[in-house]
């Protein structure tokens, strides 16, 4: 037997129950009755800006307790008994929510790469997390000094100098750091973590870090002859390079505030994208551009 929904609120509870992970939500509140947001997280395998989203998502149907504890509403109960009598249709909804998918595994392998689950368990690893955000720092100081390049938040100039890239890649990761933690409270996100947040900051610069290096190779094996458009190609390649570079650290640094602060993804790529015009704003004040160090 149905749960007593009207045909509106049933054609809502049958497309909400048509997303995998939303349904999953449901039935383990249904069957464990209350839960935390670690455990929920850790029981169902997924990444803490997916989860928070989904439980928005769900907000009509999960509330929380006193305790932050996770339980279902009323209609999240009647909900959970569609589910459990009303298999039939259920099943043609999660059909239909399975052909609307067929990208899936596209949409997944950009996630993996951009915004990596890695980084929310390393939030976990205190130890582990500063190793890999000494290792990012290095590599990013070293690269920088041999390269001559020095990193302004998230472009890169020459420099003639061997200290000025040493000073500027610490400003970069400090400034990113602070406006990060700024907007953050702005948007409501979790007061503390900060030490996660700085060295989850650190850790998503390691693209940006290894930027320097792969100038210095780009450079030395493509020749200044070879062009296109009267361009030479290595300008392109470069070009590249580093644009993929700052996707890659804007994707880590959405997932490490997403991570520390207890934010939804979307929100968190709001600050960043934020963090990102600063960073251009800077540029174009103080260099005067944001142009590729060639």
């Amino acid at each position: 037997m149905v749960p007593q929904f009207n045909e509106e609120e049933l054609t809502r509870v049958y497309q909400v129950l048509g997303h995998p992970l939303r349904r999953r939500i449901i039935s383990y509140l249904g069957e464990h009755g209350k839960a935390s947001f670690t455990e929920l997280r850790r029981n169902l395998k997924v990444s803490v800006g997916t989860l928070y989203y989904n439980l928005d998502q769900l907000r009509d149907f999960v509330t929380q307790d006193a305790d932050k504890k996770y339980l279902l509403t009323q209609k999240g109960l009647l909900t959970y008994e569609v589910i459990k009598h009303d298999s039939e249709r259920f099943q043609e909804y999660a059909s239909m929510w399975a052909r609307k998918r067929a990208l899936a595994p596209l949409y997944d392998i950009i996630s993996k790469v951009f915004m990596p689950d890695w980084l929310t368990m390393l939030s976990n690893n205190l130890s582990l997390l500063a190793v890999l955000a000494s290792l990012s720092l290095a590599l990013g100081l070293l690269f920088s000094v041999i390269c001559k390049l020095e990193l302004s938040i998230m472009f890169y100039y020459p420099s003639s100098s061997s200290v000025l890239p040493i000073l500027e890649y610490i400003f970069s990761w400090i400034f990113i750091f602070l406006t990060s933690e700024l907007l953050t409270s702005v948007f409501h996100g979790q007061e503390g973590h900060k030490l996660e947040l700085l060295l989850l900051t650190a850790v998503s610069l390691l693209p940006l870090s290894v930027y320097p290096f792969l100038y210095w190779l780009v450079s030395l094996l493509i020749p200044e002859s070879l062009l296109i458009f009267n361009v030479p190609i290595k300008r392109y390649v470069i070009g590249f390079l580093l644009t993929f570079s700052q996707f890659l650290t804007i994707g880590y640094l959405t997932t490490s505030i997403s991570t520390t602060k207890h934010m939804r993804s979307e929100r968190a790529f709001v600050v960043v994208s934020i963090v990102y015009y600063l960073n251009l704003m800077y540029n174009l004040l103080i260099r005067q551009s944001v142009l590729l160090p060639i």
